[in-house]
């Protein structure tokens, strides 16, 4: 069988100052953005596309809908669901359909999901499964569990512990058996740079497989950010946090980003395991930003052109 990439997550304490997250569906709250610290800002992403073909294998794109408030409403969003090596599954992709429902410090989500190898994603949704996420005081994620499962059956599906403003680890208690091709549980170790970058995210302990990611950064330049999710070494739901800017963003332009994953390959069977080791790696070229600073689009390693559109 060969092996399958991992997944992350994690569980952390929130603040017990909590604010309301309840949507607000009035006249005014259609005119003003709140100045809640826990709804998007005036800037914040909401459609991301890319000129890859259409292929399921590299696809990854998201759109928004947003409440009148411009928080979100619901969010489309198609991924591949594995690296790019002969030793993993197939490529394919998934797609999400989420829509979101807000209360005090807390997102409740209904998730559907289908799978495909083909750009077209025939086939129908899944049924509809409930989850709920938990953000602390400054907005962040701390856990996202499957809502109606008890505590014996392990329902958080990520976990994300923080140092102020700063993601400091995460861990997967449990493979959610909705979320196929995340079959990793442990925790990784968030490192940053003196200017607040993610550098390195590393596994720690009996993780496997053994996954690290790595970033480099372009210290000159600062604005607001959305780059293609790692979604090829995290779990989906890290992605949807990342495109959901439900987790700390980066402060500078990021140049590269590198993948290892260290493993054993059974596929010659039990009597011939192999240790192995993947090293991918992309840099971002060509970053384009509008007046405000948000970046609108860039060129992600093989000359394809990743464009966003914000709010």
């Amino acid at each position: 069988m060969k092996p399958v990439l991992s997944a992350l997550a994690l569980v952390v304490l929130f603040a017990s100052c909590q604010k309301d997250l309840s949507s607000k569906q009035d006249a005014a709250a259609a005119s003003t953005v709140s100045s809640d610290v826990l709804l998007p800002l005036p800037f914040h992403s909401v459609s991301f596309t890319t000129d890859y073909p259409a292929n399921s294998a590299q696809l990854f794109t998201f759109t928004k809908t947003l409440y009148p408030d411009t928080r979100v409403s619901r969010l489309i969003m198609t991924s591949r669901r594995n690296i790019n090596s002969p030793y993993f599954e197939p490529q394919g992709a998934f797609n999400y359909d989420y829509q979101f429902v807000y209360s005090t410090n807390k997102a409740t989500i209904t998730r559907r999901y289908k799978t495909s190898d083909e750009p077209d994603f025939s086939q129908p949704y899944s049924q509809p499964f409930k989850y709920e996420c938990i953000l602390n005081n400054d907005g962040y994620c701390t856990e996202i569990r499957r809502i109606g499962t008890p505590a014996s059956d392990y329902p958080v599906r990520i976990g994300l512990t923080y140092s102020g403003k700063r993601l400091t680890q995460i861990w997967v208690p449990f493979v959610d058996d909705q979320d196929e091709y995340t079959t990793s549980m442990g925790h990784w170790d968030v490192a940053y740079d003196a200017n607040g970058n993610v550098t390195a995210i590393t596994p720690q302990g009996d993780v496997y497989p053994q996954s690290s990611v790595y970033y480099t950064y372009n210290l000159n330049k600062k604005g607001n950010y959305c780059y293609m999710p790692t979604q090829y070494l995290f779990s989906q739901w890290f992605s949807l946090l990342e495109v959901m800017q439900w987790i700390p963003m980066e402060v500078n332009e990021r140049k590269s980003v590198s993948l290892k994953v260290n493993f054993v390959d059974w596929s010659a069977g039990t009597d011939h395991a192999v240790n192995r080791t993947i090293l991918q790696g992309q840099s971002y070229y060509n970053h384009k930003y509008d007046a405000n600073g948000n970046l609108i689009s860039y060129t992600y390693g093989d000359n394809v052109a990743q464009k966003i559109t914000w709010k």
